[in-house]
């Protein structure tokens, strides 16, 4: 008799999976956005920190690091599910803009710093595509698990995107200089750590899910 079944050999390969897209990530954040703006700092350190704080980050660096994960979640929907990819493409597009819109709702300057809102917020519609309930629909916030926690993980990762960007954002007010408070730095780490931390929540519940469920 095998010691793992089909099912359960699919749902620890997607476990290991999801926390291993989660370190990753958080590596290469530290690797291209995180250390770089040690650098940053110094060489900034006579300005006042208004001007350091109406400076957005460096383009080119944000582009990079957005363009990684993006790559790797459109080859793994090629993988998985190839047939639906235009429509998952649409609604990645349908997201970004939402976002984009979202970011200037909230006060950001969506105009003048155009590519740094829209390379952040297809950085945000990737990683909440990873969350899509399957549910096709026009309005794109309906395929979010927002009420459905079906699938922990994702509900988790959704909701640890949210609720970790906020206070990243809400530091972005003050005048202290730092570099984190560059736009869009507050939505790229909250983003990227409150999607790990989400994963990690979601994978652990999961785990007490199942082992109620077999117990």
């Amino acid at each position: 008799k095998p010691v793992y079944t089909k099912e359960k050999a699919r749902h620890l390969v997607r476990v290991y999976l999801s926390v291993l897209c989660a370190l990753l990530l958080i590596g290469w954040l530290n690797l291209f956005i995180v250390n770089p703006l040690k650098k940053d700092a110094k060489e900034m350190a006579h300005m006042d920190p208004s001007e350091i704080i109406a400076l957005p980050s460096d383009i080119r660096r944000l582009t990079i690091f957005t363009a990684l994960p993006v790559v790797f979640i459109m080859l793994l929907w090629l993988k998985n599910d190839a047939n639906r990819l235009t429509s998952k493409l649409l609604s990645l597009t349908k997201l970004t803009l939402v976002t984009y819109a979202l970011f200037g709702v909230a006060g950001s300057n969506i105009v003048d710093n155009y590519r740094h809102s829209l390379t952040a917020a297809l950085f945000v519609a990737s990683l909440a595509s990873t969350t899509w309930t399957g549910e096709e629909t026009s309005n794109v916030l309906k395929e979010l698990p927002f009420s459905d926690s079906s699938d922990i993980v994702a509900f988790s990762r959704l909701y640890g995107m949210i609720l970790t960007t906020i206070p990243f954002c809400v530091t972005s007010i003050l005048d202290a200089g730092m570099q984190i408070q560059r736009w869009p730095l507050p939505i790229i780490c909250g983003c990227s750590y409150g999607y790990t931390i989400g994963t990690m929540i979601g994978v652990t519940a999961l785990y007490y899910q199942r082992k109620a469920k077999e117990g």
